[in-house]
């Protein structure tokens, strides 16, 4: 085989790798969203648990204490939704939805159902 081959054939080569890295990374941030979402649903639900008097049904009672003043005066039912939008931006990166556009919608939703601390 003559150089030129060679070049062609090692360009094609850098591309398949570069594209399998991209593919992998974005396999890897989205595994760490959908990760960073379910605590962020759980951890919802822990403050609905606290809202409603049952701490002990908290997956971490531990923080229990800590975890009250943030449920002080919060509706459980809004925090129930909260943690329900937080599985349901889980599940639409499963669909392939923009990351970006998923996380961004959320942010609206909780906002309106919980504002800020």
């Amino acid at each position: 085989m003559e150089p030129y081959h060679y070049g062609r054939e090692r360009g094609a080569l850098e591309r398949r790798f570069d594209e399998t890295a991209k593919r992998d990374g974005r396999r890897a941030r989205t595994e760490l969203l959908e990760l960073g979402l379910l605590l962020a649903a759980l951890g919802f639900r822990d403050l609905v648990c606290v809202a409603e008097g049952a701490e002990e049904a908290a997956l971490d009672p531990q923080r229990a204490t800590a975890l009250s003043a943030a449920a002080r005066g919060r509706d459980p039912r809004r925090l129930r939704e909260a943690a329900e939008r937080c599985e349901e931006a889980r599940m639409s990166l499963e669909v392939n939805v923009t990351e970006d556009l998923a996380l961004e919608a959320l942010g609206y939703r909780l906002s309106t159902l919980v504002g800020s601390a």
